[in-house]
């Protein structure tokens, strides 16, 4: 999870917030799609892109989960939603990222047991783990920050 990660056309920064992920992608992709179903911090994002010069990102107020169906198929809902990234992972089994072909995907984890079973999903979908770190942000909680970087077969 080091400085030396590649970097590639096109980044997409899902659950985005106001960019905190998305800025640093910046630096290492041609354009970084943000997406959140905030549309406050989806202006707070734009706002930081404009104050710090980023002229790379684009930042779309949806729900990331709807909007990487449609990003698929060259349609980009841009339907506000209200919450932040779920707790409960990418959703029920055949959720829609096992559908999602990427080469690598950096995917960050606020919960272990739904972390193992979109794991568990995404391995089926020719993804292998190539990294992994925790973080404990919250100490003397019981929160973690799980970091998983995985690749394509």
């Amino acid at each position: 999870m080091g400085t030396d990660e590649p970097g590639g056309e096109v980044a997409w920064d899902l659950f985005c917030r106001a960019g905190l992920f998305s800025f640093p992608l910046a630096a290492r992709f041609h354009k970084v799609v943000g997406v959140d179903s905030d549309a406050r911090t989806i202006r707070s994002a734009v706002k930081g892109a404009e104050r710090n010069s980023i002229g790379n990102t684009v930042f779309i107020a949806a729900d990331s989960l709807d909007w990487i169906s449609g990003a698929q198929t060259t349609r980009l809902p841009a339907r506000p939603h209200r919450g932040g990234p779920p707790r409960s992972g990418w959703g029920p089994p055949g959720g829609r990222l096992s559908n999602v072909e990427v080469r690598r995907l950096i995917y960050v984890s606020c919960d272990p047991a739904t972390l193992a079973r979109d794991l568990k999903r995404l391995a089926k979908s020719m993804l292998r783990v190539i990294d992994i770190a925790i973080f404990d942000l919250f100490p003397q909680t019981h929160h973690v920050e799980t970091v998983v970087r995985l690749e394509h077969r």
